[in-house]
């Protein structure tokens, strides 16, 4: 089997498969795709044309390869964000729970983009603002997907840099764990229900101590079920994510593209 470049992460394997679809094409479109979300630092470096690409060349394969059946626990392991299309944190199902749950609510005055009040988009744009900080890996682990107990955990590294010369950067992981099950209508789409939302390996508690041990009751606020579309998943270990939850202002999805980590 010819393998395209691998992601830059050493436990990352992210490699164009050749049994799905043509093979030269699918595995020559699944190089450029990792190669371009390496330089786009996950999207947030994207030019307008970068990410035109990005939507084009996942349009392709999508169409080379359709949409997976979810239903043969192929998409279960441990996942890495390489592209976004959105800012990184909000690949979490916690922030799709709060849209949802917000749907509706306008904020006076508005912090979202021109043309969009909702409140949710206030409450994003106000998060993208908070100073020091930044989104560093983000991971989704699947498992059990086959079963009636399957699981997400969403997993979302925040990096607080305030006076890197006295203080080292301090991390903690925002993570969200949710029920998992494959559609029965549709098998390339999961349901989910968020369950809890804590910080987990924090050092941000010796500068913050709100951060220690810190949980948020998610399955009592944010009781509505999500649904996840994965348009493409390669065996070699690409996969691409649609959020079915548009985004207010666009109307447009949410692209992810993950990789797959090896078991360690």
């Amino acid at each position: 089997m010819q393998q395209a470049q691998s992601c830059r992460s050493r436990r990352v394997v992210c490699t164009a498969d050749l049994d799905n679809g043509p093979p030269y094409e699918t595995d020559s479109l699944a190089e450029r795709l990792v190669r371009l979300c390496a330089v786009t630092n996950r999207g947030r470096a994207a030019s307008p044309a970068d990410s035109a690409r990005i939507n084009g060349l996942v349009g392709e394969l999508e169409a080379l390869v359709g949409p997976p059946d979810l239903s043969d626990g192929g998409v279960d392991g441990r996942w890495r964000l390489i592209y976004a299309s959105t800012e990184p944190y909000r690949v979490s199902p916690f922030f799709w729970g709060l849209r949802k749950r917000l749907t509706g609510l306008k904020a006076f005055p508005s912090m979202g983009p021109p043309g969009d009040d909702s409140l949710a988009s206030s409450v994003y744009a106000f998060t993208d603002s908070i100073p020091f900080k930044s989104i560093g890996a983000v991971y989704q682990t699947l498992s059990g997907t086959t079963s009636a107990q399957g699981e997400l955990v969403s997993e979302v590294e925040l990096v607080l840099s305030v006076f890197d010369a006295i203080l080292p950067p301090q991390r903690s992981f925002m993570t969200t764990t949710c029920s998992a099950a494959v559609s029965s209508l549709e098998p390339s789409k999961l349901e989910l229900r968020v369950l809890k939302t804590e910080t987990k390996q924090s050092s941000i508690s010796a500068v913050l101590p709100i951060f220690d041990q810190f949980a948020f009751p998610s399955a009592q606020v944010l009781p509505d079920e999500l649904e996840l579309r994965t348009t493409l998943l390669l065996p070699s270990g690409l996969r691409v994510c649609r959020n079915s939850e548009p985004q207010a202002a666009s109307g447009a999805d949410e692209l992810y593209i993950w990789c797959k980590e090896l078991p360690s």
